[in-house]
């Protein structure tokens, strides 16, 4: 489906930080501030943060280098997102 669409090979570059998310490419660049997801759901194989219904940013864990920043990127998301969430254990 998104071979169709010309940004979908381009890198990007996601940070995190207490105050939220970083996104950051070639041709777009933005700061996402905790409280604009309106859920955060990890599967075991990625992170999404869903704004809505057909909105959201995935975040494939194969992109983090270890297990350690999946740990931190959890702590993250529960020290700082106040909505609804769904994170595996540690």
């Amino acid at each position: 489906m998104f071979r169709n669409y010309a940004t979908a090979g381009r890198l990007r570059t996601i940070s995190f930080s207490t105050d939220g998310m970083h996104l950051e490419s070639e041709d777009s660049r933005g700061d996402y501030k905790w409280s604009l997801f309106h859920r955060i759901v990890e599967t075991s194989r990625a992170f999404q943060f869903i704004v809505g219904p057909r909105s959201a940013t995935f975040l494939p864990k194969r992109c983090l280098s270890n297990s350690g920043e999946i740990q931190m990127l959890r702590q993250l998301v529960r020290e700082n997102f106040k909505g609804k969430k769904r994170l595996r254990p540690d």
